[in-house]
């Protein structure tokens, strides 16, 4: 379990917040990424149960996927399909 009450905030599990949690995928490694909607934000909830920021999205992130290299590929509602490499840089 992650998040304790809406908002956006970083941390342990049971301490961060998310404003409208939607796509969610799991990485090779077992850490579940998520797309924060209303934070603009893909999450990172990682094995030990910390959540981190890994990148900003021009539009509402709304669903991911994950490719073979660990790019996760982001689709928003300003109808982009985003690429967010392994060091978090996010390109169209």
């Amino acid at each position: 379990m992650a998040g304790s009450t809406e908002g956006y905030k970083d941390g342990n599990a049971t301490v961060a917040q998310f404003r409208e949690p939607w796509g969610l995928i799991v990485d090779g490694e077992g850490n579940l990424f998520v797309a924060d909607t209303l934070n603009y934000k893909i999450r990172k909830i990682s094995i030990n149960g910390s959540v981190t920021t890994v990148a900003e999205i021009p539009g509402h992130p709304i669903s991911l996927a994950i490719d073979g290299n660990g790019n996760i590929l982001v689709s928003a509602d300003d109808h982009m399909i985003y690429q967010v490499n392994t060091n978090g840089a996010v390109r169209m």
